[in-house]
Formats: structure tokens, sequence, C-alpha cells
């Protein structure tokens, strides 16, 4: 269960060496309880800095999607 406030840890054991990756790729579903699937966050963070971003993609063609120029990369990827 992730928690709504805080943070959580999830060790991937099979990664033996953190310098044998190159970027990690999240993808989180947003879902509201009457409206269904409202679309999805999308995060990319490369280990040398040189692409990252997160965006949300909507589940509906109508709406355009959004980058957020200021998420917060430092904060979540803290090793």
């Amino acid at each position: 269960m992730i928690p709504a406030e805080g943070s959580f840890k999830k060790e991937a054991t099979v990664i033996t060496n953190i310098n044998n990756v190159d970027s990690i790729g999240i993808v989180i579903s947003l879902n509201h309880s009457k409206n269904g699937k409202l679309g999805t966050l999308r995060i990319l963070y490369a280990m040398d800095k040189s692409d990252m971003w997160a965006a949300f993609v909507p589940e509906s063609g109508t709406i355009p999607s959004q980058e957020y120029k200021s998420f917060d990369f430092n904060k979540m990827f803290q090793w």
C-alpha cells in the first residue's frame, strides 16, 4: 500500500549495480471514483540527468497532455 503522504521505498532486488541502470520510467494510473480512469502520470529520469520529464497524459483525446516543468526530481529520486 502506498501512503497518501510521506515516502515509500520499493527495493528492486534483481538490480545488483545501480551503475548498470540508464534510466527509470514510472507510469501512475489516475482514477476517479465516479468518472473512472482520468489518465496517467508519466515520469522519466535518466541517471545522468540528460533526460528528465513528467507529464500527465489524459485518457480522453479532447484534453491536451500537460508537462510539469517544475517537477522536483531531486525530491523524488534521492540516491
